[in-house]
């Protein structure tokens, strides 16, 4: 019976809890990141040394952030930099997974970026459109198969070529830079450059002024300079302004002018006449306090006229002030007028359209000519003369130009010609007749000498 003790042969067959600790784990060994990194495995950014990493080597990003998301990438180390603790590689992108990357790489050639090793709590918060930081990757060998690490990757076969001519430059101005700082008379040199170029610009400033001299293109200013600030400016937020400046003022002038006629006594003057006078001095008001707001307002009833009319896209920009003054003038106060009065309207449209185009110059050409050619008229001149020194163009439209209706008419002249055989018919008749008027003032003049000799002789 006391042969068998279950209890304590249980407790023969298990192993101690220390025993457990001490078996070491099968497989499982410390490693040395230079050697995992030349194996192509997964090493960590603050435990490989950054010395390591030579230009050319071909690295796959396993975790890294691009403005706080996480990202892949692939790329060819180009530099190495280490400052103040911090080390970065300057890497030749040739492809990647992440959206925000690839937009940013595609404008580039190449599609250069900055990968900051992060150590241990990197907070990752300095950002840069060109910078992502880097917590582990691995090295990428040549011949491995690649899918997205290539997508950046062109096809330009001369892009050895061109590195090689990039650093052959950086060397040759490198030493151009070490014989400059090396001369003696470096700083003469530096002088004589910058008064060298001192006088190339003052040649180009005087160049360009002469350039500049006269012409359309000069005489054509913007509207900004012209008109900035009043009602007529481009900008139609600074028209509204303005024309609420008005306002408020007219408001002002209103309330001090009624209690002002509060306290005294009413005018003799008819209401009629009150209200004409009222509204003339408004009108006075408004062009005083804000130029240009009652030429904005007539061009943008002339627009909405001239639309209704045409069927212009002027519609789209409401707030526009084209030169629509000529136009309306043709379509609606055309046939309402005539001769003098007529050409006064249309010359008058036409200096608003010059004004409203930036064209001051060739606006004030278009009123002195129209002067010019009212002293005519008063000096007893024709209008058909006196027209020919405006520069407004004429209400009449013609297809042909005056040179070629001077050819038109040159030419039926030498056919006419020529079928008569050198003239006319009519130059013919006329010829005859007075030939024939000729001899028979002739004829009678000698017939009365015969008469009248015999009696002198008498």
């Amino acid at each position: 019976m006391n042969r068998r003790r279950p209890a304590a042969a249980g407790v023969g067959r298990r192993r101690p809890a220390a025993a457990i600790e001490r078996v070491p784990v099968r497989g499982r060994r410390v490693v040395d990141p230079e050697e995992a990194y030349s194996q192509g495995e997964v090493v960590k950014a603050h435990q490989l040394p950054p010395t390591l990493l030579d230009r050319g080597h071909w690295i796959v990003s396993e975790a890294s952030t691009y403005f706080g998301e996480e990202c892949k990438w692939a790329g060819k180390v180009s530099r190495v930099t280490i400052e103040a603790g911090e080390s970065e590689l300057q890497v030749e992108l040739t492809g990647t997974q992440s959206e925000a990357l690839l937009k940013f790489a595609s404008g580039l050639s190449p599609p250069v970026i900055r990968a900051h090793l992060c150590k241990e709590g990197c907070d990752q918060k300095r950002v840069n459109p060109d910078l992502v930081h880097l917590s582990s990757f691995r090295k990428l060998a040549e011949g491995a198969e690649k899918t997205w690490e290539v997508n950046l990757v062109g096809t330009d076969e001369n892009a050895p070529l061109r590195r090689v001519e990039e650093a052959w430059r950086e060397r040759v101005q490198e030493g151009r830079e070490a014989q400059v700082d090396s001369s003696p008379s470096s700083s003469g040199k530096k002088k004589h450059n910058k008064k060298k170029k001192s006088k190339k610009k003052d040649s180009e400033k005087k160049a360009k002024k002469a350039k500049r001299i006269g012409g359309r293109t000069v005489a054509k200013k913007s509207l900004s300079q012209l008109f900035e600030g009043t009602g007529l400016d481009p900008d139609h937020v600074t028209r509204k302004k303005v024309t609420r400046k008005v306002r408020r003022r007219l408001r002002k002038s209103r309330s001090s002018s009624s209690s002002s006629s509060s306290s005294t006594s009413s005018s003799s003057l008819p209401e009629a006449d009150k209200d004409i006078l009222e509204d003339r001095s408004k009108i006075q008001k408004i062009a005083t306090l804000g130029p240009g707001i009652l030429s904005a307002s007539a061009i943008q009833s002339m627009k909405q006229f001239v639309l209704q009319a045409g069927g212009s896209t002027w519609a789209l920009d409401e707030h526009s002030l084209p030169p629509v003054m000529s136009q309306y003038a043709r379509m609606h106060l055309a046939s309402k007028g005539s001769g003098g009065i007529l050409r006064e309207v249309m010359t008058l449209a036409f200096v608003g359209d010059l004004l409203l185009q930036g064209r001051a110059a060739e606006a004030l050409d278009g009123v002195s000519q129209r002067l010019k050619s009212l002293e005519l008229v008063l000096g007893g001149q024709t209008w058909s003369t006196a027209q020919k020194v405006e520069v407004a163009p004429s209400l009449e439209a013609t297809i042909s130009s005056r040179a070629e209706l001077q050819v038109a008419l040159k030419e039926s002249k030498l056919d006419s010609q020529t079928r008569s055989g050198g003239m006319s018919s009519w130059e013919k008749g006329r010829s005859k007749g007075k030939t024939k008027d000729k001899d028979k003032g002739k004829n009678e003049k000698g017939k009365g000498k015969s008469k009248e000799e015999p009696r002198k002789s008498s």
